[in-house]
């Protein structure tokens, strides 16, 4: 770990019980604070190491509470969207075969990258994302301390981002696609 990142680090926890108060007041919720400040400490943790930030405390506090402006606009859209589909569908019907399939397929593809993990890391990713357990609560259930969980989740997203994406992926293994995605000639 290079020394700008236990600074990071450092900073993080410093600051990090100011920044989960004012986004559980934002939120309404500790485990969507939580959330929301594991958005923001990866993309503290994702600047160039060449930029300087003048007041890391404060910039913190600022990136959390854009991840919570996003996260609450994702939610918004999210649930919209549900209407709509319900609306739609009505409340009673499932959805059309070919989507369930193709459903079945990323899930399946997801649960073969997550096997690619540790079982500590991914056990407290499908404790936190999967069965939305905060991560205090993962935390305890692991007998491992917060950081670690916040660690670990971030390493198990940051894998399935990579994977998904193409990024990172062994030679010669196609990239996953999205839904809809067309496949990508060489």
């Amino acid at each position: 770990m290079s020394e700008a990142e236990k600074l990071q680090i450092a900073v993080f926890e410093r600051h990090r019980p100011v920044a989960l108060r004012i986004l559980a007041r934002r939120l309404g919720s500790w485990a969507d604070a939580e959330d929301a400040l594991q958005d923001a400490v990866l993309r503290v943790m994702e600047l160039p190491a060449e930029k300087v930030v003048e007041n890391p405390g404060a910039y913190l506090v600022k990136a959390a509470l854009n991840a919570a402006t996003d996260r609450q606009r994702s939610n918004q859209s999210r649930d919209a969207r549900e209407r709509e589909w319900t609306d739609s569908r009505g409340p009673d019907q499932p959805p059309p075969a070919d989507q369930a399939l193709m459903a079945r397929q990323e899930l399946g593809e997801v649960l073969a990258l997550l096997r690619e993990l540790s079982p500590s890391v991914r056990n407290a990713f499908l404790l936190h994302r999967a069965e939305g357990l905060p991560q205090a609560e993962v935390a305890e259930r692991l007998g491992l301390s917060r950081s670690t969980v916040e660690k670990h989740v971030a390493k198990a997203m940051r894998h399935l981002l990579d994977r998904l994406s193409g990024d990172g992926m062994e030679a010669g293994a196609p990239p996953l696609r999205h839904q809809g995605e067309e496949p990508k000639n060489p």
